[in-house]
């Protein structure tokens, strides 16, 4: 007879655990807006104690600051940084599929937030939507540039 009647509670108490904890996580994604599409990039520390989730179009720049990289991103439509732990090299190989572009040997530009392209001479450097100073283009990854743009 107890066996019979934990069965069902049991049951009832598994399935209001799982209301709850749906409606919880129902109330994050309103609240946080939570991205559930393909359409983020997860930045992680080398130590992976560190984690940057932004949707690629958020993306202003990254700049290597010796051994840690600065992402400046857009976060409630306004710029912020996030310092992590971690190399230029190391970023280069999780963005290869993306707008990221590699520009210099400190930074990487979303070729999407470009606005204008200053050339002077031999010498590139980058405007991008949102952000007050240019972006330095090193000769070495100015094809970059060039093939995107047909310049």
């Amino acid at each position: 007879l107890s066996l019979m009647l934990s069965i069902p509670i049991s049951a009832v108490l598994l399935y209001f655990n799982y209301r709850s904890a749906q409606q919880k996580l129902d109330a994050l994604h309103q609240k946080n807006q939570i991205i559930t599409d393909s359409n983020f990039i997860i930045f992680t520390s080398n130590n992976k104690k560190e984690l940057l989730r932004v949707t690629i179009d958020d993306i202003l720049y990254l700049e290597g600051q010796e051994n840690y990289v600065a992402v400046h991103y857009l976060h409630e439509k306004q710029p912020t940084k996030k310092l992590l732990r971690s190399t230029m090299q190391r970023m280069e190989e999780n963005l290869n599929a993306t707008p990221i572009l590699r520009c210099h040997r400190s930074f990487f530009i979303n070729s999407t937030k470009i606005s204008k392209i200053n050339r002077q001479s031999s010498q590139f450097t980058v405007s991008l939507k949102g952000v007050p100073q240019e972006i330095p283009v090193s000769e070495k990854f100015q094809n970059n540039i060039i093939d995107r743009y047909n310049i």
